[in-house]
């Protein structure tokens, strides 16, 4: 029962991840460790202007630093605004990605603040 209530969250993330590729001509993105994920954010955003760049290292540093709801809400901000690349987007959705399996691993292994983040999460949709 407790591992459905984990799965079944990141199954509809997973697929709306992938989905937010279609009619971009984008492929889904590739999963990525969670360790990797600020690099990656941070290579995507790399010559943005200074404003999005920003806004693009507060995210990778706080998914450096673990502050996974720190960083979901991070990435929801700069995943709404309408003139990202479509490298930026695929390094959004795999950190997103990344940050939601580790949080179902961290809740399957009993941490209740994870449980709380992926909650406030799937509230905020």
């Amino acid at each position: 029962m407790k591992s459905s209530l984990v799965l079944g969250p990141l199954a509809g993330l997973l697929l709306a991840a992938g989905l937010m590729g279609c009619g971009r001509g984008g492929a889904a993105p590739e999963a990525v460790p969670v360790g990797e994920a600020p690099g990656k954010v941070r290579q995507a955003f790399d010559s943005s202007g200074a404003e999005l760049k920003k806004a693009a290292d507060e995210a990778s540093q706080a998914l450096a630093e673990g502050a996974y709801d720190v960083s979901l809400g991070r990435i929801a901000d700069l995943s709404a605004r309408a003139d990202l690349s479509p490298e930026q987007r695929q390094a959004l959705a795999q950190s997103r990605i990344a940050v939601m399996r580790k949080l179902q691993e961290q809740a399957a292994a009993g941490d209740a603040k994870a449980n709380q983040i992926m909650e406030m999460h799937r509230a905020s949709k």
